[in-house]
């Protein structure tokens, strides 16, 4: 979910940042719900983890086609 609401409304997502955002988001709601916390829960975790790391992975490690077209 983080990815692609950032996507739409923040020009500066990154792609890295959309595809890390998006493994981490999955490996936590499967990490929840393997140790026993319901789906609905594990999910709506998962959910506000991406709409949380996508943004912040944008900031902290920009995009190289972003920092190379901002270098020139």
């Amino acid at each position: 979910l983080g990815p692609f609401v950032w996507g739409l409304l923040w020009k500066r997502t990154s792609k890295l940042a959309a595809i890390t955002s998006s493994v981490v988001s999955l490996a936590l709601c499967v990490g929840l719900y393997i140790g026993g916390t319901p789906s609905p829960q594990a999910g709506t975790i998962g959910m506000l983890a991406s709409l949380i790391s996508a943004p912040l992975i944008s900031l902290v490690l920009p995009d190289r086609q972003t920092a190379s077209a901002q270098n020139r």
